[in-house]
């Protein structure tokens, strides 16, 4: 089973699943806390989640990081037009890198979905989750916990 390793589900709310020698991981959703009365910029959101990333990887110190990236999926009008937010997705996955580099991490790679998932629906990965380790998980760690199974073989 994966040790010191860290798979992140990135967005507003990304998903981290730290990796300990057993199947079930030590998890933990990042997200922006709501401020009255203010709207944050992309660059604000960014800095906030950053951070809350720095913090987590100073106290676990992951040698190794898989991050899942964004893909655009050519067929797809939906996905076409989430061009703009994928490219703030990507901002933040290299944000998550950098910080994952200065934090101490030897190898930091990116997944593709298709690369992990292949054609599963999130709802047939999160039964492959409860048949491995009988636990459900919130929609943004699922994914990062796939990913780790996924990495192992076993997903």
């Amino acid at each position: 089973m994966l040790r010191n390793t860290l798979t992140v589900d990135p967005g507003f709310f990304t998903g981290l699943a730290y990796w300990v020698g057993t199947n079930t991981p030590i998890t933990k959703v990042l997200k922006i806390k709501k401020l009255k009365k203010k709207t944050l910029s992309f660059e604000d959101k960014i800095d906030l989640l950053s951070i809350q990333f720095k913090a987590f990887c100073a106290i676990y110190k992951p040698h190794t990081v898989y991050i899942e990236s964004t893909t655009v999926y050519a067929q797809s009008a939906k996905s076409m037009s989430a061009t703009k937010h994928l490219m703030h997705l990507n901002l933040l996955i290299g944000e998550y890198r950098s910080i994952a580099k200065m934090c101490g991490a030897i190898k930091v790679k990116t997944l593709e979905p298709m690369e992990w998932k292949g054609q599963l629906s999130k709802e047939a990965v999160d039964k492959r989750i409860f048949r491995i380790n009988n636990t459900k998980y919130a929609e943004h760690i699922s994914d990062a916990v796939g990913i780790g199974f996924s990495i192992e073989g076993i997903l």
